[in-house]
């Protein structure tokens, strides 16, 4: 089991919808999700654009605004960003997007909502047991819309048979 983890965008997101007062009023409809669809818009105009290297088991580097680390497919408000996840598997499934503009950006929103959107310029999806960020600048970190703090380094490692669960 793996909880999601990401730095930039999507921590940002969740940071911005765990001190919203919409939260609470969209989960009393059982709608949160469109909490996360508001703000997520929001973000998507005003987050930072640093300089990002990624770097993966492989030793590929790419420059980003928004990874997400993950061996399940779904992230925060039903957003299908890894759909190659699976959590059976000993890998984490990176998912990233590059140094885009708003307008570059707002078309692949839907398609990353329903996972059909690693085929875009700007998106890089990889896997490794352990993925590693260098920003240029802190960004929110997050760990399954948790966030507590910015950082401008972090390293995601994926630990198999770590923990067991009776269910």
């Amino acid at each position: 089991m793996m909880i999601p983890a990401g730095v930039g965008f999507d921590a940002a997101v969740c940071y911005e919808v765990n001190r919203s007062k919409f939260k609470n009023f969209f989960n009393s409809f059982n709608q949160g999700r469109l909490s996360y669809g508001t703000i997520a818009l929001r973000e998507l105009a005003t987050i930072p654009k640093v300089q990002a290297k990624v770097t993966l088991d492989n030793g590929e580097s790419i420059k980003m605004i928004f990874a997400a680390c993950m061996n399940t497919a779904y992230e925060g408000g039903g957003f299908r960003f890894a759909p190659d996840a699976d959590g059976n598997s000993d890998k984490l499934s990176l998912a990233a997007i590059s140094d885009l503009n708003l307008a570059q950006i707002l078309p692949k929103f839907p398609a990353a909502y329903v996972g059909k959107y690693y085929h875009f310029k700007g998106v890089h999806h990889g896997q490794g047991q352990q993925i590693h960020i260098e920003l240029s600048q802190p960004l929110w970190v997050h760990t399954d819309g948790e966030v507590t703090r910015k950082s401008q380094a972090v390293t995601i490692s994926c630990l198999p048979h770590c923990l067991n669960l009776i269910m």
